[in-house]
């Protein structure tokens, strides 16, 4: 949002009355509960008005009684455009001595409406019908389980929506001593491994992002970028179900290029030579998890 030099320097309030018709409801609340204005003291009110508006936001109010509370007037509820309401009791408003009273009535049934409205839409919100809505998540997470391609194609479009993701099953190979065979312990069932280590494998899948080149736009390798988005949001997820997961990126461009050097440039190259550009893409992938040398490497 652009706000002129005028705007700049009034007090915060006076900005958001002014400002108020150019906010979305969410951004809306977002900045207020920023600045203390928490949604105890928010209180929602239908506009009257038969004129209307651009937008969802008619007007914001600031009363000084009781003190620390915001009106915010929206084109929404039993006073709005469009209300389902019926004509009569616009009649009977009109026609009442106490028509100011009839209308903190029906604002009343607004600021509930408005509220029910916003846990419909925000159910993630603090307070709303869910309770825990982070614990409500990673139980329904479980439910669904991520041993699939499409669950996982899905949960991975989801954390990197600026990569195409591709999903395939693949074996991992592993080794262990659990099986290996003691003398006077082991059974000769058929359970017993003669020899130390034991080879398995153990079906699991194989997670490709591809990104055009090696560095985002503020020259961050995108490799260091997908770790750690991944390690932050998406292994504590996964991590539970103990899945074989292989996480690489396909990168389809070298960041630089050769050419034969120009010998006017004040900065010299390797042996005459810049790196080499070719004509067709010569993509390389780059496995990001497992780590290596941890026994989990693809085959």
């Amino acid at each position: 949002m652009v706000v002129d030099a005028t705007v700049a320097g009034m007090p915060f309030e006076e900005r958001l009355v002014r400002e108020a018709m150019r906010f979305d409801l969410r951004p809306l609340l977002d900045v207020l509960r920023d600045h203390g204005y928490g949604r105890d003291s928010i209180m929602f009110e239908g506009s009257s008005e038969d004129a209307a508006s651009p937008g969802i936001i008619e007007a914001i109010r600031f009363p000084e009684k009781p003190a620390g509370t915001v009106i915010i007037t929206l084109n929404l509820g039993l006073l709005a455009e469009g209300t389902l309401l019926p004509a009569y009791f616009f009649d009977v408003i009109q026609t009442s001595p106490r028509s100011t009273a009839f209308y903190d009535f029906l604002r009343f049934f607004d600021n509930r409406l408005v509220e029910n409205y916003l846990w419909g839409i925000y159910p993630e919100d603090p307070g709303g019908p869910y309770g825990d809505y982070g614990r409500l998540l990673a139980s329904y997470f479980r439910m669904l389980g991520p041993g699939s391609t499409s669950t996982l194609s899905w949960l991975f479009q989801r954390y990197f929506p600026d990569f195409p993701v591709r999903v395939w099953r693949r074996e991992f190979p592993s080794d262990t001593a659990a099986h290996a065979m003691m003398m006077g312990m082991s059974k000769l069932d058929g359970t017993g491994v003669l020899g130390k280590i034991y080879p398995s494998e153990s079906a699991g899948f194989v997670v490709e992002l591809t990104v055009e080149y090696e560095t985002d736009h503020y020259g961050r390798p995108w490799a260091d970028v997908v770790l750690q988005r991944f390690r932050d949001r998406l292994l504590p997820l996964i991590e539970p179900h103990r899945i074989p997961l292989a996480l690489r990126l396909r990168v389809l461009w070298h960041t630089g290029y050769a050419k034969i050097e120009d010998p006017r440039k004040q900065t010299k190259g390797r042996l005459g030579y810049d790196r080499i550009r070719d004509k067709q893409p010569s993509p390389h992938t780059i496995l990001l998890y497992p780590e290596l040398g941890n026994g989990a490497e693809l085959r």
